[in-house]
């Protein structure tokens, strides 16, 4: 253990750790608005303002030509409530859980329904991160150096930068998952506090409340206590087991929700199920996830559901190899050097959410493993392990495995790593995890905005519509189609654009005999297609 160890230089190491997070809270703030208000981030201001898509398509996908800015009304906090919200969220979308949800209603009450406002929760619980990792690795290795060093990890961490500019509840998910895992290693250390233990159950609950995939971050603690116990049923796992059953109790109310819309959830969820892919290629996409922690370069460009499409990977050739055996190495240090209660901890935080996405992937089909949100719990004990084996490396003497300047170099490249991915990423509109259509998205927008009284004609999904129209003048009009035909266009426009059209849309105008159509983005299995609308004369 390090409780009593002092970092050489501690003047130098202490404004190297400001600089670091000097820059990772800047890289937070930075072009806050730059990149594509995207269909995911549209949802969930949608959500937060008390609406479902449901009302969206049922109230302006009817035909009728509209502005712009009436279409964005959904998006504005009215005369909704808060428990509109969690209505919304129950009836259409349960597998996201109300809390984050409920905390940007009143956010943008507050702040206002800008892009900067609504992303700006997540900046701000991104900054709890930082004392909330630090109490983390306090508890868990009782040295403060790896609290310092974790900081500057997850300071310039790409994945923790790019989801801090994302209005999406990981932010808050990190922060409660850290909270939760501090908790119950003060509970088990101090089994008779009662408090800590009704402490742990609200703070886990809660984390339950924000994403569904805290349950493997609760299964995950269940083992751990097991593994402390030596398998017993012994009064320490005892009083974790009904410590749970009050987390459960309280999550009660939304686990009845979910039950009650599984065929729902199903359907909504299907882009994650299914994709078969060659085992090779299933590992790369697992090696790019993992990657992410340390350098993004948007080499998953084409990412969608992580297995489906790798672009550019032997770019990180060289990378890769070093974060492996960093890791590797990390938890094999740390295993040889701490008690069980310690590194057992960290092990199994990384393994639990993995294998429990990655077997179903393997078995049925799917990206679940592959998407780089879901492994936040996994990504934060990797970091910990990280920041335990440097912070050892500093005090000990060189000559010993590789020697002190090896480990110094690769912590700053780790460093250096992370900073170039933030500075390169800050400066664009797309990037792999809006999903990679926004390319398109952007070009389209682009064109449109150059007529002067245009037209756009879609029956694609309410969220990407209204991403869309973020990226539109105020001059153009949207006459939006639930699934049908189109008969007749109105007169009064220069320019008409059909955007991204179910097949029937498409062919009920390209089988006019008034219309012809230009294709402007040609349709592929990411993008249903662009085109200019002719009229024959």
């Amino acid at each position: 253990m390090l409780t009593e160890q002092k970092l050489p230089h501690s003047r130098q190491f202490l404004f190297l750790i400001l600089i670091v997070l000097c820059l990772g809270i800047a890289f937070r703030f930075y072009n806050l608005d730059h990149k594509v208000f995207w269909n995911d981030e549209t949802l969930t201001a949608l959500r937060a303002s008390g609406y479902s898509a449901a009302e969206v398509v049922r109230d302006s996908f009817t035909g009728d030509v509209i502005d712009i800015q009436d279409f964005r009304r959904y998006l504005r906090i009215g005369d909704r409530t808060a428990i509109d919200t969690v209505k919304a969220l129950a009836s259409e979308n349960s597998q996201h859980p109300p809390l984050y949800y409920v905390l940007v209603h009143y956010w943008m009450q507050w702040f206002g329904s800008s892009v900067t406002a609504i992303r700006s929760l997540s900046v701000a619980l991104s900054l709890l991160v930082f004392p909330c990792f630090y109490w983390f690795c306090q508890e868990l290795f009782k040295a403060p150096a790896v609290g310092l060093f974790g900081i500057m990890l997850i300071a310039v961490s790409p994945i923790h930068v790019l989801y801090s500019q994302e209005a999406r509840p990981y932010m808050l998910w990190i922060v409660l998952v850290l909270l939760s895992n501090t908790l119950l290693i003060k509970a088990t250390r101090h089994q008779n506090d009662y408090k800590l233990w009704i402490a742990y159950a609200i703070t886990l609950a809660t984390a339950c409340y924000t994403f569904l995939f805290s349950i493997f971050v609760a299964i995950a603690h269940g083992i751990y206590v097991f593994v402390l116990e030596k398998f017993r049923l012994s009064k320490l796992f005892q009083t974790y087991l009904l410590s749970s059953l009050l987390a459960i109790l309280l999550y009660t109310p939304w686990i009845w929700i979910v039950i009650n819309s599984l065929s729902k959830i199903n359907e909504t969820t299907a882009w994650a199920q299914g994709n078969w892919v060659s085992l090779s290629r299933f590992a790369i996409a697992r090696l790019l996830t993992f990657n992410v922690a340390f350098f993004d370069i948007n080499t998953q460009s084409r990412f969608d559901i992580g297995a489906s499409s790798v672009i550019s990977w032997y770019w990180l050739i060289p990378i890769i190899p070093l974060t492996i055996f960093l890791t590797i190495y990390s938890l094999y240090f740390l295993s040889h050097k701490t008690s069980l209660p310690v590194w057992s901890f960290v092990l199994i935080l990384i393994l639990t959410p993995v294998i429990a996405l990655a077997v179903p992937d393997l078995l049925s089909g799917g990206g679940r493993s592959a998407v780089p949100r879901y492994l936040f719990p996994s990504f934060l004990a990797i970091q910990a392990s990280l920041a335990y084996l440097f912070s050892r490396k500093q005090v000990e003497q060189s000559g010993k495995f590789l020697g002190q300047p090896f480990w110094n170099l690769a912590f700053a490249t780790l460093i250096s790593m992370g900073i170039f991915s933030c500075m390169y990423s800050a400066q664009s509109q797309d990037w792999w995890i809006k999903a990679n259509r926004q390319g398109y998205a952007l070009e389209a927008a682009e064109i449109i905005n150059q007529s002067q009284q245009p037209l756009l004609i879609t029956d694609d999904d309410a969220g990407d519509v209204l991403s869309l129209s973020y990226l539109l003048t105020s001059n153009v009009k949207l006459k939006l189609l639930d699934g049908k035909s189109i008969n007749d266009i109105p007169d009064g426009f220069d320019s008409i654009f059909l955007y991204k059209p179910s097949e029937e849309l498409r062919l009920s105008l390209e089988e006019s005999q008034a219309f012809d159509l230009e294709v402007l983005q040609k349709p592929n299995r990411f993008w249903q297609g662009f085109w200019l609308v002719k009229e024959n004369t």
